[in-house]
């Protein structure tokens, strides 16, 4: 997710690349929170390539409509698997993306 190396934050469209994103944060050698592509404008989530909003797992009571909670992350919640909103301060690793996730649930080596 670092400039010019193609990626983004992860767009989780199913469930498959939610758990995928969720493994990652899984641990005690991994962040406990990382951030994921969608944004909230205008009062709407989006995800920041485009991709139609499809997939909405939020974990319980979420998302918050607190002001300034405009993205979603990822974490380590009791093997749990969903989005949280927070503001963009906070100091969270990240799930990125190089190119088309469809390998990850497809079976195909990206």
């Amino acid at each position: 997710c670092e400039p010019g190396d193609g990626g983004t934050l992860a767009i989780i469209t199913d469930y498959d690349i939610a758990e995928f994103a969720h493994k990652l944060v899984d641990g005690d050698s991994s962040p406990y929170f990382a951030w994921v592509g969608a944004r909230k404008e205008g009062g709407v989530w989006k995800w920041v390539d485009g991709t139609p909003w499809q997939h909405s797992n939020w974990m319980k009571d979420e998302p918050v409509s607190y002001y300034g909670y405009n993205s979603a992350y990822v974490w380590d919640n009791n093997d749990k698997i969903g989005l949280s909103a927070y503001s963009d301060w906070g100091y969270f690793g990240r799930v990125c993306q190089i190119g088309d996730v469809s390998a990850l649930t497809s079976g195909k080596s990206p």
